[in-house]
């Protein structure tokens, strides 16, 4: 089998897929119809089929994303609904009152994601709270640590990583620097990245914070040109600066809010920066609060973050350029809107507008994440596992964790500081493809028990009367029915049978699927092979 010949026709397989089955109920395509799809599986987590349907006209493309980037459409009853019977949403002033789970906040979010109207406002809500990424178990073992009440503990530690990703939703196409200064003023980011203990007293305070806010949330270790932006000593001065940013730890009043605590702040003035050619000074006779704000001021309007969040922007929604690939010309119109506090909305309309955007080499060039696979197959077929209106919350339960587990992509407990990936080719790699099946086979079959990881006992199970001595032709057909019904082709099957006779490498010369030489462990390996295939063929992968 000529792997290039395969990976050549997986990506005109997989385009030829999405066009005809996941708008299969919508009318036949027209150029303007080829926009409004790539803008939905961009800014929205893929379009609904009805939604689709109501677009008759250019016009109607151009008004969909001016409504999205306005991001104040009225929430349904029916996501309301949904939200209420997750669990109940704690007052601003008391978070102890509800016993939410981790698991139940990532149903909140995925029932966000499936049924707001309010599309790129969610999208970007997902981008920002990678973008300042938190850890709700490290919450969870800091309020712990401290409290003689675990109950109590979990519970602020999960209503202060809700209240984080509310701050980044209502201010998702508001400014850069307002959502700098959430991260900075939220319990979550203090506790994650070890602000608590930085008192002026300690002459080594912990860098964490300071090390991660240059590098992953504002400027970025280099520019460009490859320059450095910042060194060592920055990140000492900036430690040193970021004393007194504690959390409230009074087991007896605590809102899990945050302290700044000027007694135990470094008032010394603060030069940082100076490599760069923009260098950033907070003079030493402000207060605390003034200079923090400062502080996040000129972070927020600085060269080399408009550079840095705008490249990021783009890496997310528009396609998986390197540094030096990203075309100028889509970068500096970006960056023209950013103004003194970088306008998202205006950022993003600028982005979504250009000819690079929306070009046809865009089409289908981007793979989603798990959580962007499992909610927008849905949404594309408009056959949602569960009703929205429903009180019933097992069925979002077992997508959310499906999502959060199996896939992984563990919403609210990324273990390391720069989140999730956003890198697009990172979505496929191997151990990841049987998983990514789980969705399509869900939908297609109406099957809602299905595991919560998949195997190749598991995937013959589906097969019915198919089994591992049955011939390669006939697992080609049954796996193809199984997750594309009718929607594929001589040409793919005859990739399917050619996967099944060659060796686990894709290379030829082994025995056959049908030789009697062949073990049963090199029938699993191909298999596995073969659901890798099968992976990247599947339609809600690309976007």
């Amino acid at each position: 089998m000529n792997q290039h010949r395969l990976a050549t026709r997986a990506v005109f397989v997989l385009s030829t897929l999405v066009a005809t089955t996941a708008i299969a109920q919508i009318p036949p395509i027209q150029d303007y119809q080829v926009q409004a799809g790539h803008m939905m599986r961009r800014l929205a987590f893929g379009p609904k089929a009805s939604e689709y349907a109501a677009i008759s006209s250019q016009t109607d493309v151009d008004q969909w994303v001016l409504t999205q980037l306005a991001g104040n459409q009225a929430v349904p009853a029916d996501l309301t609904n949904l939200v209420a019977a997750l669990a109940t949403i704690p007052p601003s002033s008391n978070p102890r009152v509800h016993d939410w789970t981790i698991t139940e906040l990532r149903q909140y979010a995925v029932a966000w994601a499936l049924f707001s109207p309010n599309q790129l406002r969610e999208k970007l809500t997902v981008f920002w709270s990678q973008h300042f990424n938190t850890s709700q178990g490290r919450v969870d073992n800091f309020y712990k640590n401290k409290w003689t009440n675990d109950a109590i503990a979990a519970d602020v530690a999960v209503t202060t990583c809700w209240k984080q990703y509310e701050d980044f939703r209502a201010n998702a196409l508001g400014t850069f620097k307002d959502l700098l200064s959430i991260s900075m003023n939220s319990s979550p980011m203090r506790i994650y990245l070890h602000t608590t203990a930085n008192h002026k007293s300690n002459p080594e305070p912990n860098e964490d914070y300071s090390r991660e806010l240059l590098e992953l949330h504002s400027l970025s270790p280099e520019s460009a040109t490859g320059a450095k932006n910042y060194d060592q000593t920055d990140i000492q001065k900036l430690a040193r600066f970021m004393t007194g940013l504690f959390v409230d730890e009074n087991e007896n009043s605590s809102t899990g809010g945050i302290l700044n605590d000027a007694n135990a702040h470094d008032f010394a003035q603060l030069d940082i920066l100076s490599l760069t050619g923009t260098p950033i000074s907070i003079p030493s006779n402000l207060t605390m609060n003034a200079r923090l704000d400062l502080l996040v001021t000129e972070l927020a309007k600085h060269p080399e973050t408009i550079d840095h969040v705008c490249r990021r922007l783009l890496r997310f929604f528009a396609h998986d350029w390197e540094p030096s690939q990203v075309p100028t010309a889509i970068l500096n119109a970006m960056k023209a809107q950013w103004g003194l506090s970088g306008d998202i909305t205006a950022v993003v309309q600028a982005m979504v507008t250009h000819p690079k955007f929306n070009n046809n080499a865009r089409l289908w060039k981007l793979i989603k994440t798990p959580l962007e696979s499992e909610v927008s197959i849905q949404r594309m077929f408009d056959k949602a596992i569960y009703a929205a209106n429903s009180t019933s919350t097992s069925a979002l339960l077992q997508l959310s964790n499906r999502i959060s587990n199996a896939m992984p992509q563990q919403m609210f407990t990324f273990p390391s500081p720069d989140g999730y990936s956003i890198v697009s080719t990172e979505q496929t790699d191997v151990d990841m493809a049987l998983q990514r099946l789980i969705g399509p086979t869900l939908v297609y079959t109406g099957n809602q028990n299905l595991p919560s990881t998949l195997s190749v006992a598991d995937l013959f199970s589906l097969l019915g009367n198919v089994t591992i001595n049955s011939t390669a032709g006939d697992i080609a057909t049954a796996t193809l029915m199984l997750f594309y019904q009718n929607h594929w082709d001589v040409g793919n099957h005859a990739d399917c049978v050619d996967i099944l006779n060659s060796n686990p490498d894709g290379s030829s010369g082994g025995p056959l699927w049908s030789d009697v030489n062949i073990t049963i462990n090199e029938k699993r390996d191909r298999l596995e092979f073969l659901a890798y295939f099968l992976a990247g063929l599947t339609q809600n992968h690309t976007k």
